[in-house]
């Protein structure tokens, strides 16, 4: 992996991971609140909570996409992986759509970073 793509492709797929859980969370809040579900829910062409889910759902669509072709890259050049565990991370890459940047940030690639960098000096 070339240095560039090396810090690259980490940082978006971290983008997409987060973004996807600030949606978990709006779904979460509008849930739970009623007041921001009427908002949200406004079918009102030009009304305040119709432009707020478009742009939402907009902005998500720019950095999801991208992101899970992001995830696909990183682990098709990631070399802490052995050719079989890439092929089973790919596929399930593939399958499991956008949420994929977000499982596998959290659950190797946010690790693997942190067990990477050296301790602090004291």
């Amino acid at each position: 992996m070339s240095p560039s793509r090396e810090k690259i492709l980490p940082q978006f797929v971290a983008l997409a991971a987060w973004s996807s859980l600030a949606l978990v969370a709006v779904g979460f809040t509008a849930s739970a609140i009623p007041v921001i579900r009427d908002f949200l829910a406004s079918s009102q062409p030009g009304s305040a909570g119709y432009i707020t889910t478009k742009t939402i759902m907009i902005v998500l669509v720019i950095v999801l996409i991208p992101g899970w072709i992001a995830t696909l890259w990183h682990v098709a050049e990631n070399p802490g992986l052995r050719a079989g565990q890439r092929a089973v991370v790919i596929v399930a890459v593939v399958f499991g759509s956008l949420a994929s940047a977000f499982f596998y940030y959290f659950t190797y690639l946010y690790w693997a970073r942190k067990k990477a960098s050296p301790p602090a000096a004291v």
